[in-house]
């Protein structure tokens, strides 16, 4: 039997750093203690591990065989304190419609702000930071694969003084007659982009 301490390139396939052993080193601890009838401490000191861990794994192997050597999931499977799934839906009910933040939530329903938090979190409800507080809705940001990526933004200047409204179609219509800039700008708008008449004039204004 194999008992060696698994090599530097088994040991970079890990799970994660802090984890003294893979399923095959697992499988190899829990075959020496079983079938090779080493003594606990002996094992958990080859593969530097506590005599515990030793003892857990090969306990394991006896009950399950190789299958047993798998990660099994830390999740209790009971959790008597758990927030009722009533007072869950009162807090993204509340999330939703008011767009409140955790500690407001806790105050009208009498809750825990670190309890709202940990609900909101749960059922991936995104920060309101992240949210338009007109239309409640996620903000959609630019993302690119790699760092120093350009990103091209068209920026527009909208007009909503209705008086300088009507100021700028005048003065677009005396560019359109004036200007042979503006004139080209105008029938480029019309022709390759589609747009009537006022809108038109409307983009050659905000383009001022």
């Amino acid at each position: 039997m194999d008992c060696d301490i698994a090599t530097d390139q088994q040991k970079a396939f890990m799970p994660h750093r802090n984890a003294p052993l893979t399923e095959t080193g697992r499988l190899r601890l829990a075959r020496c203690v079983v079938e090779d009838g080493w003594p606990l401490r002996r094992a958990a000191e080859r593969f530097q591990v506590s005599p515990t861990t030793a003892q857990r794994w090969a306990g394991r192997y006896r009950e399950l065989g190789e299958a047993g050597m798998t990660d099994r999931s830390s999740r209790p499977h009971h959790s008597p304190r758990r927030t009722p799934t009533r007072t869950e839906r009162r807090i993204i009910k509340v999330r939703v419609l008011r767009r409140w933040g955790p500690a407001r939530i806790a105050y009208l329903l009498g809750l825990n702000p670190a309890t709202v938090h940990r609900v909101l979190t749960r059922y991936g409800l995104a920060r309101l930071t992240h949210l338009d507080r007109a239309t409640g809705r996620v903000i959609r940001r630019y993302e690119h694969a790699a760092p120093g990526d350009l990103v091209h933004v068209d920026t527009r200047r909208w007009v909503k003084n209705d008086r300088l409204n009507h100021t700028g179609y005048l003065w677009a219509f005396s560019a359109i007659t004036a200007s042979p800039g503006a004139k080209a700008h105008y029938r480029r708008r019309r022709d390759d982009h589609g747009d009537w008449h006022a809108a038109a004039q409307r983009n050659l204004f905000n383009r001022m």
